[in-house]
């Protein structure tokens, strides 16, 4: 059961640049990718590749800003058919953070709930650490519906959260099932 949501854990490890601060009315002109089972919304200057990169469903990534930028800024969404195996929203939770544990280096758990009161229930869970010599700061979000499991994370170099803060929080929440 634990290799079910490896891949979830897993995208800590996808790494993507700066971009910069925008309010939620900006995020609000973002275009909207849709897909199968959800749409979200980006920032137009990312790159999208849907081209099924690392078993995810699409992977979004920054563009550099200059030539001493080493870190693409990603979001990342991964899908699973998770029918028949007992999940909910709890658990998906619990065994990702397990996981990352036992998988980041230096992991340090910020942000760990099951979030019900949201427009979209789903799991929450944001950690620090390292990946090579980067500083990572990854925050994710579990959506389960209909034995569909989805995974969207936002990861940064954890040294530009308050870059981020606001962008990262739009993203995460223009989730929508489709």
């Amino acid at each position: 059961m634990k290799r079910v949501f490896l891949f979830f854990s897993g995208l800590f490890f996808v790494s993507a640049a700066i971009a910069q601060g925008v309010s939620n009315h900006e995020v609000a002109a973002f275009p909207v990718l849709h897909r199968h089972y959800y749409s979200i919304n980006y920032p137009a200057s990312w790159l999208v590749d849907s081209s099924g990169f690392l078993g995810g469903d699409v992977f979004i990534k920054s563009p550099k800003q200059d030539s001493l930028d080493r870190f693409s800024e990603n979001v990342n969404v991964f899908v699973q058919d998770l029918k028949g195996k007992g999940y909910d929203l709890l658990r998906m939770g619990k065994e990702s953070e397990e996981q990352i544990r036992n998988m980041v280096n230096d992991a340090v758990i910020v942000e760990s709930r099951l979030d019900t009161a949201a427009s979209t229930p789903c799991y929450r869970l944001s950690f620090k650490g390292l990946q090579g010599k980067f500083s990572l700061l990854t925050i994710q979000r579990y959506y389960l519906k209909e034995d569909i499991g989805i995974a969207v994370t936002f990861t940064m170099e954890a040294t530009k959260e308050e870059q981020f803060e606001n962008l990262s929080t739009s993203i995460l929440d223009s989730f929508k099932w489709q």
